[in-house]
């Protein structure tokens, strides 16, 4: 499958996350009486390569006592809203997924026909 390659990419993106992350922080606060907190990125790191995922991350936060301290103890809950809870904002990079390599990104073929829009007067190559 070919992949595109974006130059610079990578700025582009943190331009769309950080209008996005403003409501995030709202929504978030909002849903920390219930004990919830909403991530919208996950990144895993593979052999020096970061892989990007942007979706909605549901994570269950809960406060433990050990030995006279507070410690905060994070629970993946899954990637659908929690039933008591009012629907987040629309995150606009929901479903992009990518290759990070320096600022440059790299996504499938598919992934970049849906975003395109993002990316819009950014030099492109394709790799096979």
């Amino acid at each position: 499958m070919s992949k595109v390659r974006i130059i610079d990419g990578y700025r582009r993106i943190l331009v769309v996350q950080r209008e996005y992350v403003e409501e995030l922080k709202e929504y978030n606060n909002l849903v920390k009486k219930f004990g919830f907190y909403l991530k919208p990125t996950h990144v895993v790191s593979v052999k020096g390569k970061k892989y990007i995922y942007h979706g909605r991350y549901w994570w269950k936060i809960t406060y433990v006592r050990e030995h006279g301290k507070t410690k905060v103890k994070w629970k993946y809950v899954g990637k659908g809203v929690p039933r008591s809870l009012p629907q987040p904002p629309r995150n606009p990079l929901k479903g992009l997924n990518y290759v990070r390599e320096g600022n440059d990104v790299i996504l499938n073929l598919d992934s970049f026909l849906k975003f395109k829009h993002i990316f819009y007067g950014l030099k492109l190559v394709v790799e096979e």
